[in-house]
């Protein structure tokens, strides 16, 4: 059966609806296009290994004014059912990020940082501090296995 058959009674597209589609479809794709990168988001976003992981939500996100002038950071806080977290992030200039994170209740779990080149991996202290160095930016996922807890705990993929 043709999509496009103006004789037919059961009211298929006829040519003018096609073109009226078009147009649409122009419209959107001209205002809103889609991403290019969205295809590798997504696949980026689905990859995390554990099934069982409780996401956490962004309870805060602000820009903070260095001291020295145009010195920026990003100082985010997540919160969960189970634990929170709060990170700082520093643009190091060279594409490269200087993460510093603290969870609570603190404790010395491990910590991932899933980014485009592969995951970097450190262990927060019983204080629960953290930090990374030479983080790529773009996106990435905050992954921290609490231990003696078979499940992890994931922030949504972001772009920092």
């Amino acid at each position: 059966m043709n999509p496009i058959d103006p004789d037919s009674p059961r009211g298929e597209l006829d040519e003018l609806d096609v073109e009226i589609l078009h147009e649409v479809r122009w419209l959107w794709e001209s205002v809103d296009p889609v991403p290019d990168d969205l295809v590798d988001r997504v696949k980026f976003a689905v990859e995390l290994e554990d099934a069982d992981v409780e996401v956490v939500r962004i309870a805060e996100h602000c820009e903070v004014a260095g001291v020295r002038g145009d010195v920026r950071s990003r100082l985010i806080t997540f919160a969960g059912d189970t634990l929170d977290f709060m990170v700082n992030v520093q643009a190091m200039g060279d594409g490269t990020l200087r993460v510093d994170g603290w969870i609570s209740p603190p404790a010395a779990h491990p910590v991932e940082v899933r980014a485009r080149g592969g995951p970097l991996r450190t262990s927060a202290n019983e204080d629960g501090r953290f930090a990374l160095d030479r983080v790529p930016a773009g996106l990435v996922q905050f992954v921290i296995r609490p231990k003696g807890r078979g499940s992890a705990v994931s922030t949504p993929t972001m772009t920092l």
